[in-house]
């Protein structure tokens, strides 16, 4: 609901949400808004959608106190769930990842033992070239060079780096094609 009422919809990216065996995460575009900012996030919000904000409020789906992230992080400690965590750092995104408790998780009945998040090691040209193909899905590589100031090889070595993590992969050609992003990273 927090991502459908404060996603910035002047952007043409879509909400997403993943699933993961341990994990979820949601990605919506647009960054903090207005008063809120890394350094006081989240006690202070503000709302860039005041109309839906408002709406929701009268259906009963928010409070409009800037109470909603601790609300979620109380609720995620009486399930057993570590707390959300929220990366500030995708200037045109805001990306949530939740954990499964490892209660629930080993009750799923899907896998045994702890819940492990999988960390993969990228060069620092990777995770730049990740950055952009995130705020710009239909970026080309010749794009990528030039908004990074790298060269077209490094923008290359970058991108087939990422695919071979299962991180993206090329969806058609490269002028009219586009990245498709296969799992959600945290960028710290």
């Amino acid at each position: 609901m927090n991502a459908v009422c404060h996603r910035d919809y002047e952007s043409n990216g879509p909400i997403q949400f993943y699933q993961y065996d341990d994990r979820i995460e949601i990605l919506n575009p647009g960054g903090l808004y207005g008063k809120a900012n890394p350094r006081n996030f989240p006690w202070i919000n503000d709302y860039r959608n005041g109309v839906i904000a408002e709406a929701m409020k009268v259906i009963g789906f928010v409070n409009r106190f800037s109470r909603g992230v601790q609300r979620v992080q109380e609720e995620l400690k009486v399930n057993g769930n570590e707390d959300a965590d929220f990366n500030l750092e995708l200037e045109t995104a805001f990306l949530v990842r939740v954990k499964i408790s490892k209660k629930s998780f080993a009750s799923s009945g899907e896998a045994k033992g702890e819940a492990k998040d999988c960390e993969i090691s990228l060069s620092k040209s990777a995770l730049l070239v990740y950055r952009e193909i995130i705020s710009d899905p239909h970026v080309t590589r010749s794009a990528l060079a030039s908004t990074l100031q790298i060269s077209e090889t490094k923008a290359y070595r970058a991108t087939i780096e990422l695919k071979n993590n299962n991180i993206i992969r090329r969806i058609g050609g490269r002028k009219l094609g586009y990245w498709e992003i296969l799992k959600i990273l945290g960028t710290d």
